[in-house]
């Protein structure tokens, strides 16, 4: 009976229910604000101008528009997380708990982000701290490609996360630093649309380029055109990289 317990407790369905709860502390949070109303009491007329703001915003502004790009671009091209159970039965031959283990690196790299931005507050270059991730995670994702160490994958792939966690936070910053208080809601859709279809946009790319390439060969196409791509970007648009606190009151 015990054993069946055990195996109850760990059984997928119970997996999913337990997800699902956490996020009912997160719908108390929500119906808890209370937002405030329109700014001077006023509200924009509706539109097809007005619903199209937010698109002209980022198309409008080089720094908002060059992050959203860049990670739209280099999470699609780098997009790994399809291909890992690949990479744990065909190249790390681990089976499912070192798959498990692998899933779960780059959330352990993504909290240690977090901690860090909170350790050190406001950092001012955020435009450098921004590409310095995106090509972090460019040549992580190339090296975890071509890695057939199990500890040195993990490690590869907490840096992924860490990598992606710091430059969300330094992406969504700059948005929020830059965008008209009147336009921050539609010109947010935009920004999270982008942000949100790289994953997906990625997993169909990246199961194409594997078909082609393997599965390393895949990994390894996607970070070296996101390192040039990042690189390109570094160079070419000054404003982004010195982009920080001085220009947050412009």
């Amino acid at each position: 009976m015990a054993a069946g317990l055990t195996l109850a407790a760990l059984s997928t369905g119970n997996a999913y229910l337990v997800n699902a709860l956490f996020y009912v502390p997160a719908v108390i949070a929500i119906l808890q604000l209370h937002p405030p109303a329109a700014l001077d009491g006023r509200r924009e007329r509706f539109s097809l101008v007005s619903i199209l703001g937010g698109v002209k915003f980022l198309f409008s502004e080089p720094i908002v528009f060059a992050m959203v790009m860049l990670d739209f671009t280099i999470v699609g091209l780098g997009y790994y997380r399809p291909l890992l159970p690949i990479f744990a039965k065909d190249i790390l031959h681990i089976g499912p708990t070192g798959y498990g283990m692998l899933s779960a690196a780059p959330a352990v790299g993504g909290v240690l982000g977090t901690v860090i931005v909170l350790f050190f507050g406001d950092i001012e270059r955020k435009g450098q701290l921004a590409l310095w991730s995106f090509l972090s995670y460019a040549l992580a994702v190339g090296i975890f490609a071509m890695c057939t160490q199990m500890a040195l994958s993990l490690a590869l792939l907490a840096l992924l996360g860490l990598a992606n966690s710091l430059q969300a936070v330094m992406r969504q910053t700059s948005f929020h630093l830059l965008t008209p208080d009147h336009l921050r809601g539609r010109a947010f859709a935009v920004f999270n649309m982008f942000s949100q279809g790289a994953n997906s946009v990625g997993a169909a790319e990246i199961g194409f380029a594997a078909s082609f390439l393997g599965a390393p060969g895949a990994l390894v196409f996607g970070g070296a055109i996101s390192a040039v791509l990042t690189l390109g970007c570094w160079i070419m648009l000054p404003g982004l990289r010195k982009f920080g606190i001085e220009t947050q009151h412009r």
